[in-house]
């Protein structure tokens, strides 16, 4: 639950809030969780659910299309949570996406959207003001990772080459859609601009670790990555690309003793040395762990 509305807090700039008879909490942007009761929330945009309760985001009445598109995807996402099962009406995008949905009313929901014909389909998750081809169905979708544009194609999909980032599912039969949905978060959270379209195929053991992380705090290689500047990162980037210290300073234009003082610096900051393979296999790791740990769309 507090993941949803951190994510929610993260996207609308704002506090998010959830309340029940018997629970009250309070999420920021930062992912701090407060139980602090508010004496009113009528000056905050509210959604009540089936049962009573109520999600709210801390923005003001006159709703941005963003704030109220964050403020629906939270509500349908905190009842497929609490209900275990999707809300009355929800789309078919989000139906065949959903855990919760049985096997036959995934079935219905790829027949309204065309593709009960394929073989093999998988999800697509591109940022949320990316579009999608014409013919192609998308929605947004509030997760505990941040919020994404949600797709579903043929497996045979190409990206366009103007598309941007975008992460691409494993490729299932209607049953595996869900999960393919996880992997192409995953897969869009590790798109970069080297790498803007990342096929979840490729993956291997890493979503695994994505698995693995979304359980666990971030290990101590995790946090002092965080803490390096963009240009540190990029430099890290090439030198596990290329296994060289002259490699990395022909890419990046600039003297080899230069670059070589630059890596030990940062190398006193890591607690490893970049450099060798064991150190460039523990950067590959936290890099991904790094990645994978920030919401999407933030």
């Amino acid at each position: 639950m507090d993941s949803l509305l951190h994510a929610a807090a993260v996207l609308s700039g704002t506090i998010a809030g959830y309340r029940t008879a018997a629970d009250f909490r309070r999420v920021d942007p930062q992912g701090v969780r407060s139980s602090a009761a508010h004496s009113s929330l009528d000056s905050f945009p509210t959604w009540q659910l089936r049962d009573g309760s109520v999600v709210w985001v801390e923005a003001s009445q006159e709703l941005s299309t963003l704030v109220g598109m964050v403020l629906e995807r939270l509500a349908m996402a905190i009842s497929i949570t609490v209900f275990q099962r999707p809300p009355v009406g929800l789309g078919p995008i989000e139906t065949a996406l959903s855990s919760s949905t049985s096997e036959n009313d995934r079935l219905l929901a790829l027949e309204r959207l065309g593709l009960t014909g394929f073989e093999s389909v998988r999800a697509v998750a591109v940022p949320l003001d990316t579009h999608f081809p014409r013919k192609i169905s998308s929605i947004p979708m509030v997760t505990t990772r941040g919020i994404a544009r949600a797709a579903i194609v043929p497996e045979s999909f190409s990206v366009p080459s103007d598309f941007g980032r975008a992460g691409l599912g494993i490729p299932t039969k209607s049953k595996g859609l869900p999960e393919s949905w996880s992997t192409a978060l995953t897969a869009l959270q590790l798109a970069s601009e080297d790498e803007p379209v990342v096929d979840a195929i490729g993956l291997g053991s890493i979503l695994a670790l994505a698995e693995a992380a979304a359980s666990m705090e971030a290990p101590p290689d995790v946090a002092a990555l965080a803490k390096l500047d963009a240009e540190a990162l990029k430099l890290l980037d090439i030198l596990a690309e290329t296994a060289s210290v002259r490699g990395t300073a022909i890419k990046l234009g600039r003297h080899h003793s230069t670059v070589q003082d630059r890596i030990n610096s940062i190398a006193g900051k890591l607690g490893y040395d970049p450099r060798t393979s064991k150190g460039r296999t523990r950067f590959t790791i936290a890099r991904s762990l790094l990645a994978l740990s920030r919401p999407i769309g933030s």
